[in-house]
């Protein structure tokens, strides 16, 4: 027999006193990933926690932007109709805002309206903080920081701290692409939540456990969006850039290689995602391919 527990980290904050030790398990539900989309082995696209297979099939940009535009929500990625799917997806949105934000035990006053601005924010802010989110809505800091604790909870937002070595504040991205567009968020906002969902799904198929994520930027403009760290020394950690170009900028090369110093992480690989062609090295920096 199974118990699912639906969108939420189940006795996390559902008011659940017992720890079920021994007797549940949980399993989280990433949407689907391109592997998965496109019915290939998810062992052939461990880029981010291996070397990369030679001759990997690619996607063609007409596909990839489609997988950007679609994201791997199920029941919302197979739509072909854009006004089905946004339709759809706006509704899934506001459904999780009414409904599953009440799932969460002891607080009685969320706004499902306030959640939908804030997770528009999220889509549409290049680094989305509870600062940032409060000051354009003119909300207090810490009402905004109570829906994106309840948003992470309920699995809608990827909560990403600042890393260790860098300065700022966590930052919150949407856990799907297709979302991020409806919501009228930006093409690098759509790259990033993708690269998120291949990164998390990937590491756990593959039995490598979640990955603990961070952003990262210095006390000037040097910025890294992704980076992350496994438990234990089965994979190197990673620090990720990301561009929807042919090559990756100078000022992005020099971010990752700053940060690289800075961090002093042992093993650390530092990899850029481009349109380029994939499988070389320059300066230390590996160079896949976004479509990959």
């Amino acid at each position: 027999m199974y118990l699912i527990s639906g969108s939420t980290e189940f006795s996390r904050m559902t008011g659940i006193r017992e720890s079920l030790t021994g007797r549940i398990g949980i399993l989280r539900l990433y949407p689907m990933t391109r592997s998965e989309l496109h019915e290939t082995d998810v062992k052939r696209h461990d880029v981010f926690t291996k070397r990369p297979v030679k001759n990997v099939a690619t996607l063609n940009l007409k596909q990839y932007d489609q997988l950007l535009a679609r994201g791997g929500m199920p029941g919302l990625c197979f739509l072909r109709s854009e006004e089905e799917f946004t339709a759809s997806a706006s509704m899934w949105l506001e459904t999780t805002c009414s409904r599953d934000l009440l799932q969460i035990a002891g607080r009685k006053k969320f706004d499902n309206s306030m959640a939908l601005a804030i997770l528009r924010e999220t889509a549409v802010q290049e680094e989305p903080t509870a600062l940032s989110i409060a000051r354009k809505l003119r909300k207090d800091t810490r009402m905004i920081q109570g829906h994106l604790d309840a948003l992470e909870a309920i699995l809608v937002l990827h909560r990403l701290p600042t890393h260790p070595a860098g300065v700022g504040r966590a930052q919150y991205h949407l856990i799907d692409p297709g979302l991020i567009g409806v919501l009228g968020g930006s093409r690098d906002q759509q790259v990033k939540s993708q690269i998120l969902t291949e990164l998390l799904a990937t590491s756990e198929a593959l039995g490598l456990g979640r990955p603990q994520l961070y952003t990262y930027r210095n006390e000037k403009t040097s910025r890294v969006p992704i980076v992350a760290q496994w438990m234990g020394n089965k994979v190197k950690p990673l620090a990720i850039q990301f561009y929807e170009g042919e090559t990756l900028p100078r000022a992005e090369r020099d971010a990752l290689l700053a940060f690289s110093l800075r961090a002093k992480t042992k093993g650390l690989r530092l990899l850029a995602l481009t349109h380029m062609q994939s499988g070389y090295t320059e300066q230390g920096i590996e160079h896949l391919s976004l479509r990959s």
